[in-house]
């Protein structure tokens, strides 16, 4: 059996919650800069999260979830409906098995998709359809890319303001690994302007021998991409790895690579279906505040995750039945 030698960390809602009132506050900050009546709210930003990728969840909300589209800012790819990923576009459509023939799904006569009665309560737009009605930019990459970096530099003044901690027994863990020479990575679908930034403000940089981010790979989580990247850079096999993660498709993406994973979830991936973690918590644990076991076995006395603890996830076996666990949980 491999002995363990690294720790690969995702970043956004793994390393701190940075999802609700990090990336989301600083989507909307970006908008308002640039004249755009946008609005994504909580429960809305909760869904765009089926979209891997800031740059991505841009060009879906405003050609998916804009009701009247630019002609010329179609879907990617306008003859086929799976170019964005056809099983994140079923969940989030609201999976209306009869949508009016006129508001098909894209690629089927109507770039307008989903059913309208379904999009419009995800839209969270008030005056947001200026951009459908001939004020749409020519460029829509550049004004995608414009938009993402905008919204980067609001989401590092928030961080420097220093309104994202890091989630419960992140810091404990990552210097307890540190002191028996574990190796430590990231894997992270954030920009890496952003994962850098996080990890300036909350950690040390110079701790993680690898920081893959970003559009470094051609496919994001749940993709394997970005975990062969590390292991290829690092040197190692899945066996010696152990990965944290909270979401689907970041564990997902660990369990093509090969890898086994403990998933910690937070508000808005609590309801994710996870099938086969190692071990499911609600986050490591202090302990002056333990952790909560959602799935999987640990000792009796066990209140937070520690490196011995840790081993015995790599040495142990997934949990067998598919999970998804509920709000009150």
């Amino acid at each position: 059996m491999s002995e363990l030698a690294a720790l690969i960390f995702d970043v956004d809602g793994t390393l701190a919650d940075t999802e609700r009132d990090g990336h989301r506050i600083a989507f909307n900050r970006a908008f308002a800069e640039a004249a755009l009546d946008w609005h994504w709210s909580v429960e809305l930003y909760g869904k765009l999260l089926a979209i891997s990728g800031g740059k991505e969840r841009i060009r879906f909300y405003l050609q998916q979830l804009n009701p009247h589209p630019h002609p010329h800012l179609a879907f990617p790819g306008r003859g086929s409906s799976r170019g964005w990923g056809y099983e994140n576009i079923t969940r989030l459509r609201g999976l209306n098995p009869h949508p009016h023939p006129h508001l098909a799904f894209p690629g089927r006569g109507s770039s307008r998709g989903w059913g309208y009665e379904n999009v419009a309560p995800l839209r969270g737009l008030s005056g947001g359809d200026n951009l459908g009605k001939g004020d749409s930019p020519d460029d829509l990459d550049e004004f995608i890319a414009d938009l993402h970096a905008a919204k980067i530099k609001h989401y590092q003044q928030l961080l420097a303001s220093g309104a994202i901690p890091l989630r419960p027994g992140v810091r404990r863990l990552l210097d307890e690994a540190r002191t028996q020479a574990v190796r430590l990575a990231i894997a992270t679908t954030s920009a890496l302007p952003n994962a850098t930034a996080l990890l300036e403000r909350t950690l040390d940089l110079s701790w993680f021998e690898v920081i893959a981010a970003g559009d470094l790979v051609p496919a994001k989580k749940p993709a394997p991409d970005i975990y062969e990247y590390v292991l290829a850079k690092m040197g190692l096999t899945p066996g010696e790895c152990l990965v944290f993660e909270d979401s689907q498709h970041g564990l997902q993406a660990a369990h093509q690579a090969g890898l086994k994973t403990v998933v910690t979830v937070n508000d808005y991936t609590q309801d994710q279906y996870f099938p086969n973690p190692i071990l499911l918590l609600n986050h490591l644990g202090e302990p002056e505040q333990p952790f909560t076991v959602l799935a999987g076995e640990v000792p009796d006395d066990a209140s937070y995750l520690d490196m011995a603890l840790v081993r015995r996830c790599l040495e142990g076996s997934a949990i067998s039945a598919p999970l998804q666990i509920s709000k009150s949980a």
